[in-house]
């Protein structure tokens, strides 16, 4: 939940890279991203206008079997 949050906050600043560098340490640390962690990241890179970096992450979690949700569209939309 700490990373998520600390992910989700990153959103704020458009701070993309940061939130991609904690979600990296967070599965470096033996956690697993979840659904949540991806929207957190894609909506980061969303704020940061970042539309290649939120496609990417998208494909990412995909190949992970996580399933997009409304959230994950929107996000995406947005961006």
């Amino acid at each position: 939940i700490m990373y998520n949050t600390s992910i989700s906050a990153c959103d704020k600043g458009a701070k993309w890279e940061l939130a991609i560098a904690l979600a990296a340490d967070m599965v470096e640390q033996g956690r697993k991203a979840n659904v949540i962690t991806y929207n957190a990241m894609i909506s980061a890179c969303k704020s940061g206008v970042q539309l290649q970096a939120a496609l990417t992450l998208m494909d990412d979690m995909e190949s992970q079997n996580l399933e997009p949700d409304t959230i994950t569209y929107n996000a995406l939309i947005s961006a």
